[in-house]
C-alpha cells in the first residue's frame, strides 16, 4: 500500500468518524503499518493539503466547525481496488458500445492509466481479459450525445423521430427524464409535450436532435415508475394484466434463477416444475420471449396471451410442413 492509499483511508475514517481514531486501529486498516507510517501519512496531509487533522491521546480527528464546508481531498483519489472498477466498467462500456462515449472516455482512461502504473499496477491486456459477446444489439445512433447532454443539463430536446413499426416520421419537443439500456440497446424515457404523456423513445430511431432552451417538465420518480417500470418489457404502460407461466422441470433449473420482473411471484410445484406470474401492458415483447422456450413453457393465463403464443407457434410450425 502507498502512500496515496494511505491517505485516501486516513481520510474516509477521520470524516466518517465522530470520535478520535487511535494510532493502533488506523494502523491495521492500512495493512497493519507500524503507527508511525500512520503519524508520517497524517502529518504529509496536515502540511500538504491542510487538512484539519487533530492530535489527542485518544487518538486523530477531524476538527472542524459544524459552519464549516466539509475538507475534502482536492482531485480524483482513487485506491487501487477503485481504479482497477473503474477499468472494468470502461472495458465493459467500450465492448457493448463500441465508440459511443470514446471522446468521454478518453481523458478519463489515460489518467487512469496513468495512476495504475505509478502505483505498479499494470493492466497493459485488460481488453482482452473482458469478453462481451453482444446479440441483437443496436447502434445508439448518431443524436446519443446530444440526448446524453440535454438529460444531464435538464433541458428540452426536439427531435425528429422515425417510427419502427410503420417507419412515420414525427417531430417532438420532449422532456428527458431517463437513459435505459435494455437488451444490448439504448432507449430514453421522456415526457412528449404533443402527446401529453411519457414515452419512449428508441435511441437509434432518432434521426436529429436539437437542444432546447427550454427547461424540461420534471417527473416525478414514483410516477415514471409506476408508468414505465410495473409492466413487463420495455414498452410497457400501467399493467392491465398479469401472466402466469408454467415451465417444466427442465427448464425451471434456469428459470428458477431469472428475474422477469421486480414484482414477479413464482413457486415449484411438487413435480419440479416451475409457475412464474407477474404483471404486463403489451403482449407482443412478451409473446416473442415465450415462443423461445417452445414446447418447455405453457401459459396458463390470460386466455388472450395463451392463444397468441398458440398462433404463433402455429404459424411457425406451418413453414417447415413438408408440402411433398
Amino acid at each position: 500500500m502507498d502512500k496515496l492509499d494511505r491517505v485516501f483511508i486516513l481520510h474516509r475514517e477521520l470524516s466518517n468518524r465522530r470520535r478520535p481514531v487511535t494510532k493502533a486501529r488506523l494502523a491495521e486498516i492500512m495493512g497493519g503499518c507500524s503507527t508511525r507510517t500512520v503519524h508520517r501519512a497524517a502529518k504529509w496531509m496536515q502540511e500538504e493539503l491542510h487538512a484539519p487533522i487533530c492530535f489527542s491521546p485518544t487518538g486523530y480527528f477531524y476538527d472542524q466547525h459544524p459552519s464549516e464546508p466539509v475538507f475534502e481531498l482536492p482531485g480524483l483519489w482513487f485506491n487501487e481496488d477503485e481504479l482497477i472498477a473503474l477499468v472494468g466498467v470502461q472495458a465493459l462500456l467500450k465492448r457493448a458500445q463500441p465508440g459511443l462515449l470514446d471522446d468521454y472516455l478518453a481523458p478519463i482512461s489515460k489518467r487512469i492509466d496513468e495512476l495504475l502504473s505509478r502505483r505498479g499496477v499494470g493492466l497493459p491486456d485488460w481488453e482482452r481479459r473482458i469478453r462481451i459477446v453482444q446479440m441483437a444489439g443496436r447502434p445508439a445512433g448518431q443524436c446519443f450525445g446530444v440526448v446524453a447532454d440535454a438529460l444531464v443539463r435538464r433541458q428540452q430536446i426536439v427531435i425528429r423521430y422515425r417510427a419502427r413499426s410503420d417507419g412515420a416520421v414525427s417531430t417532438r419537443a420532449v422532456s428527458p427524464q431517463r437513459l435505459t439500456h435494455y437488451r444490448e440497446n439504448w432507449y430514453l424515457d421522456a415526457w412528449c409535450h404533443g402527446k401529453e404523456e411519457l414515452r419512449t423513445f428508441s435511441v437509434d430511431r432518432i434521426e436529429a436532435a436539437q437542444v432546447s432552451h427550454e427547461p424540461v417538465l420534471e417527473i416525478p420518480q414514483d410516477q415514471l415508475e409506476d408508468v414505465l417500470a410495473t409492466s413487463f418489457g420495455i414498452f410497457s404502460g400501467a399493467p392491465t394484466r398479469e401472466a402466469s407461466l408454467l415451465f417444466t422441470a427442465h427448464r425451471a433449473q434456469w428459470i428458477g434463477d431469472e428475474q422477469w420482473h421486480p414484482r414477479q411471484q413464482s413457486e415449484y410445484l411438487d413435480d419440479g416444475r416451475f409457475r412464474l406470474r407477474f404483471p404486463y401492458h403489451h403482449s407482443e415483447e412478451l409473446v416473442l420471449d415465450i415462443c423461445r422456450y417452445g414446447p418447455d413453457v405453457m401459459v396458463e393465463a390470460p386466455a388472450e396471451l395463451r392463444q397468441a403464443v398458440a398462433e404463433r407457434l402455429k404459424a411457425a410450425a406451418v413453414m417447415y410442413e413438408d408440402d411433398t
